[in-house]
């Protein structure tokens, strides 16, 4: 009964976006406002990863399930200009989206369909 009752409040949370999800699951609030708007407020992850992974310059990293790619932009500027970053999204429009906010904001950008 206890796991179910965990369960519930985790999904609750969960119906929040953006920002307030972002910083509430870790995420700094001064890498947050170097990344593009529109990919911090469709965000809609499940948790604060890059703690652990411990990215450095020139690294590859894949992100499976990138949606509009706060998480791509954001190991983005871990690794630098000397390594990439890799979205995948089976969504069309998320990789639009995202494709979009890269140029907008200025990131390299490479695209493979």
């Amino acid at each position: 009964m206890a796991a179910k009752g965990k369960r519930f409040r985790i999904c609750r949370w969960q119906r929040g976006r953006g920002r307030r999800l972002a910083e509430h699951l870790g995420y700094p609030g001064d890498v947050l406002d170097r990344l593009p708007a529109g990919a911090i407020e469709s965000f809609a992850g499940v948790g604060y990863f890059f703690d652990l992974a411990n990215l450095n310059q020139g690294e590859t990293v894949v992100d499976m399930g990138s949606g509009s790619g706060m998480d791509v932009f954001f190991a983005a500027l871990r690794v630098g200009l000397a390594g990439s970053v890799i979205g995948i999204d089976f969504t069309v429009e998320q990789l639009k989206k995202a494709r979009r906010l890269a140029a907008e904001a200025g990131f390299l950008l490479a695209v493979k369909t």
